[in-house]
């Protein structure tokens, strides 16, 4: 049985989701520049980029092709994400302890599924964890470059400044993009290219069928960006990726139910990786960490010039 929490946030996350109107999504964000081909997934909403200012909500996911997007958060926060990637950006109060010894923190998450991104922390004090299915980092302070390979299932993470107190296994220091033929590997990549077709044919035809089907495709497609998550190191990504799945289900059904004849694009399936604690190593270039509260952390001498962005 779900815990009563898990349950009202399953509901919350639901209700984004399905886009219902009388709930509007958080803007978090928004694209303050960008080049070449930019799709955004908003709930079960697939658009491209098409000028500067697009705003983006908590729980948006950002692909690019051959192309990149600069994006600017609420409070200062900065983030490029290169060509052939694909980020998600959610931003939250999340709780942790227990009894009288529970803290809510404003928390910012940007997951990546493949590709590379620069990211440099904002004004605010929300705390900021750069994510991937096999680890988790968390900022101080801090300006650096993170990616995931999913072929390889390997993180990467470059600092420039400030520390990251790492949860899982990632490799240190500067790293290529994976590029292309990587992201035509990644599952989830794929998937959100498909659901953007679908959604260019629901908007050329019209029917109210249509929309509905490509609705249920985008859903799908939150699904399997969650499922992807579900053998992270830290339990807090664990229990939010359930919490995805839960509501992205009900959502699929909802529609199906509207429309019984729908018949959704096959989703590329992918394996969530399975992750293991490796004991820390004495090599500067991996590091590892096997706690989910107090992560070891390590820390990059700054440096004046970004020759990675």
């Amino acid at each position: 049985m779900m815990k009563k929490g898990t349950i009202i946030l399953a509901i919350m996350a639901l209700v984004l989701l399905a886009g219902s109107p009388a709930q509007a999504a958080a803007v978090i964000a928004k694209i303050s520049s960008f080049k070449g081909e930019v799709i955004v997934q908003s709930g079960a909403e697939v658009n491209k980029v098409t000028g500067m200012g697009h705003l983006l909500n908590d729980g948006d996911s950002i692909l690019t092709k051959n192309g990149e997007a600069q994006v600017m958060f609420n409070d200062g926060a900065q983030m490029k994400i290169n060509p052939y990637s694909n980020i998600k950006i959610q931003e939250r109060d999340e709780t942790s302890g227990a009894w009288f010894f529970k803290t809510v923190k404003a928390t910012r998450r940007v997951t990546a599924y493949v590709g590379k991104l620069w990211f440099k922390s904002g004004a605010s004090n929300r705390r900021n964890f750069l994510q991937s299915p096999t680890a988790v980092c968390g900022l101080r302070g801090s300006d650096g470059d993170f990616g995931y390979d999913p072929v390889k299932m390997q993180t990467y993470l470059n600092m420039y400044a400030g520390e990251a107190a790492v949860i899982g296994n990632v490799v240190r220091g500067f790293f290529e993009n994976p590029g292309v033929s990587v992201a035509e590997k990644s599952a989830v990549w794929n998937n959100l290219v498909k659901a953007y077709n679908e959604s260019e044919k629901a908007k050329a035809t019209g029917t109210a069928a249509d929309q509905a089907q490509a609705k249920v495709v985008a859903l799908e497609v939150a699904k399997e960006a969650a499922n992807v998550l579900l053998n992270n190191p830290d339990p807090a990504v664990r229990e939010q990726a359930q919490q995805a799945i839960v509501a992205a289900d009900a959502s699929i059904a909802q529609q199906k139910a509207a429309y019984p004849a729908i018949t959704t694009v096959a989703p590329t399936t992918s394996v969530a990786p399975t992750t293991s604690v490796v004991p820390p190593t004495t090599s500067s270039a991996t590091t590892s960490s096997t706690s989910t509260t107090s992560a070891t952390t390590s820390s990059t001498t700054a440096t004046t010039s970004i020759v990675s962005k």
